[in-house]
């Protein structure tokens, strides 16, 4: 069993990417301006502690981090779990839009269902948690509360999934992250480069803004990390897993990923408070956030200085236009459709079989009844 404990083998995954950055008001930033003041960059945060959520809604609470309740039962696919401002609430979000309040997290409103072949799957709140946004897979975006619509990917094509999304510290805007790493950038959300253009060995699964206000973190499934002019404090890339990364989060001076099983890799200054790994829980971790209460403050951390035989690949991508809107990260071909939740949704047989996974069995990531054509509780058969 690989320890869970603070990490200390620093891989470079990172690929550095000099590219042409757009946002979605049609504005062209080539070159991203210097970094400005914001909430994150001009407050010392900490962190306390932190919970996981699993799938089917139980929460897991560590360090200072209170279990302030549960959403345990036959809805859909729990798929997100968000910390109020204070951190002495979270709110949890199904698959199906079911939002449940805990602790001092306000009830804002719900989404109405979603067409066949969408589902949700992030949720993002404001600065002072008047408001949120709900996040689909295709890149719908539903506001409530104080939160202003900024834009979406409705009816865009998509070469991943929309899988995680992060609002900016001033609530004026928010990033959305496929799969395939494309990262689209509404309102005041600043566009630092995205892995859209990259072939990748696996999925990408989380994005995580630097607190100080410049550039921000991805993370892949088999625990690669891609840094965009942020600090690269380290990777679990060439590590063996027990089960894939599902979600990160930041911190000052780091960064924390969770995977599956509830193993927990803390990397920089962000704290190790215990993790699930010994004892697995019984459906698979789809988030993790954390909580200032009872957090020391905490100085970011200079990351580690790594030298490398061979210069970073330089790469400069182009824009496509789309019903007046650009972005780096648009090509028309089929969607890939590995998402959060439950950690992988094919949309057929063909793509899993593509991913080298096959005889998915019932209860196990990915599958689902409509894959499985002979009702025997295992899909996708070789």
């Amino acid at each position: 069993m690989f320890s869970r404990r603070r990490v200390a083998v620093l891989v470079l995954t990172a690929v550095a990417a000099v590219t042409v950055g757009y946002r979605f008001d049609g504005a062209q930033a080539a070159t991203p301006q210097a970094p400005r003041a914001s909430a994150q960059s001009t407050v010392t945060k900490t962190v306390g502690g932190y919970w996981m959520l699993g799938a089917d809604g139980r929460v897991y609470a560590f360090g200072a981090a209170a279990k302030l309740g549960e959403s345990v039962g036959a809805v859909p696919g729990r798929v997100d779990l968000v910390a109020t401002p204070s951190g002495a609430g979270y709110w949890v979000l199904a698959e199906n839009g079911s939002i449940f309040v805990f602790g001092d997290a306000k009830y804002h409103g719900a989404p109405s269902p979603l067409g066949a072949g969408d589902r949700f799957v992030s949720l993002a709140a404001t600065p002072d948690g008047g408001g949120y946004w709900v996040f689909s897979a295709m890149g719908r975006v539903v506001p409530f509360g104080n939160a202003l619509a900024f834009g979406d990917l409705n009816g865009v094509p998509l070469n991943g999934r929309i899988l995680d999304s992060v609002a900016t510290p001033t609530g004026g805007g928010y990033w959305m992250v496929g799969s395939d790493g494309g990262i689209f950038s509404f309102g005041d959300a600043r566009f630092f480069g995205s892995m859209g253009d990259k072939r990748l060995n696996k999925p990408v699964m989380s994005m995580v803004p630097d607190p100080d206000g410049t550039g921000y973190w991805l993370v892949a499934s088999d625990g690669g990390i891609f840094a965009f002019q942020a600090p690269f404090y380290g990777s679990m890339g060439r590590t063996p897993l027990n089960k894939p990364v599902a979600a990160m989060v930041g911190g000052p001076g780091g960064y924390l990923m969770v995977g599956q099983d509830g193993g927990i890799f803390s990397f920089g200054d962000v704290p190790f408070f215990g993790s699930l790994g010994a004892t697995p829980p019984p459906t698979p971790i789809v988030a993790v956030a954390v909580t200032s209460v009872g957090g020391a403050p905490l100085t970011p951390a200079t990351a580690p200085t790594t030298t490398t035989t061979a210069p970073p690949p330089t790469t400069t991508t182009t824009a496509l236009v789309i019903d007046g809107t650009t972005s780096t990260t648009f090509r028309i071909k089929p969607t890939t459709t590995t998402t959060r939740g439950e950690g992988v949704w094919y949309a057929n047989c063909q793509e899993a079989w593509a991913a080298g996974v096959h005889n998915i069995k019932k209860g196990e990531p990915g599958y689902r009844l409509e894959l499985d054509g002979d009702k025997d509780g295992e899909a996708c058969e070789a």
